[in-house]
């Protein structure tokens, strides 16, 4: 098995509370001489990289490849890594600290855990040759006001007749490292009118769709339940996604449903 490691120190260095303003800068010089304000919450962000390749008794390989952003910068740090590990989507082995310096590890026993998976599993495998593979990423940007957006997810093929994804997205406030959830940043007696604009912006991407019976009976999309607001979204800069995981809502083939609502036709919505 070649197995290699190596840390990405990210040149992303954000400032929340300095005279009311975010900034992101490449240059820690900078961001250094400015870390002495007493109001200013500095989070650094570093990549973990895993890449293994591993082969099975039959003779099959797999790659398998690991990149977990996480935050270094203190407790407000540690509460989102906190969170990052606790998304639903990393195996609960691999679970353990959330300080910067362990994340590196976190990142090593996810790539174990499916070198371990694929090592132990009998391979169903529809083809000879196939190029097998489990692909999980990350990545962070910044969102509305002081929130940054932070996405993980993963693609992966190891046998069977079609490829796995998932992807949650994860909301925080960079003043206290909080996630924010649907329920902090929705109005309750919002989530009718939020489901509505949900449903009529994914009637907008299919050309034989004018109706929520439309995509229905066109694509099976919400054929099986009503329609609802997910617990995963963006709060972005100019809009909210709110995104259905992969056969959520929908059959395979139809992928990751999303709609994009502007802010404005949420006024009077959001907390």
């Amino acid at each position: 098995m070649k197995r290699i490691l190596y840390i990405l120190i990210i040149p992303i260095i954000v400032l929340v509370g300095c005279n009311g303003c975010n900034k992101a800068t490449n240059a820690a010089g900078n961001a250094a001489q400015q870390s002495d304000k007493q109001d200013a919450v500095q989070i650094v962000f570093a990549a973990a990289n895993e890449d293994t390749t591993v082969v099975h008794t039959d003779g099959v390989e797999c790659q398998i490849s690991v990149v977990l952003y996480y935050a270094m910068g203190g407790a407000v740090a540690d509460s989102v890594n906190a969170a990052i590990l606790n998304c639903g989507l990393i195996p609960k082995n691999c679970l353990g600290s959330c300080k910067a310096e362990d994340m590196p590890n976190r990142a090593n026993d996810i790539a174990k855990h499916y070198v371990k998976s694929f090592l132990e599993n009998d391979l169903d495998l529809p083809y000879d040759n196939p190029q097998l593979f489990f692909d999980a990423y990350s990545k962070m940007f910044f969102g509305r006001d002081s929130i940054i957006c932070y996405e993980y997810g993963y693609d992966s093929f190891m046998g069977g007749v079609r490829n796995n994804y998932q992807m949650v997205s994860l909301n925080f406030d960079l003043k206290t490292g909080k996630l924010i959830k649907l329920k902090d940043f929705i109005k309750p007696e919002a989530e009718g009118k939020i489901t509505e604009l949900i449903v009529a912006d994914v009637i907008k991407q299919f050309d034989d769709c004018t109706s929520l019976q439309d995509l229905q009976d066109n694509h099976l999309i919400f054929s099986e339940f009503d329609p609802y607001v997910p617990e995963n979204f963006v709060i972005g800069k100019d809009f909210v996604e709110f995104i259905y995981q992969h056969e959520e809502i929908a059959p395979y083939a139809v992928g990751f449903v999303t709609a994009k609502i502007p802010y404005k036709d949420l006024e009077g919505c959001l907390r």
